[in-house]
């Protein structure tokens, strides 16, 4: 994900690594609200968040999560 300071999701995942907290995500196979889409519901520990600085591009960070509680799989309809 890029590295931006003051965002809502940044800071979300962030916290949830340096607090050593879980956090709720819906990862979806698709566009947000789309009727079809399908994905995993779940809380996740953050057990990885390394700043990447490439020479020409954006700063980002790679993240890694692993689901912890509430495992469910879930699909989208309006």
């Amino acid at each position: 994900m890029q590295w931006i300071p003051g965002d809502a999701g940044f800071e979300a995942v962030r916290d949830s690594y340096l607090n050593d907290t879980e956090l709720a995500l819906l990862v979806f196979d698709g566009g947000e609200l789309v009727d079809g889409n399908q994905g995993l519901c779940a809380n996740f520990n953050v057990f990885s968040f390394t700043r990447n600085e490439p020479l020409e591009e954006a700063l980002t960070v790679s993240v890694n999560a692993k689901p912890s509680s509430e495992i469910e799989w879930y699909e989208f309809t309006s």
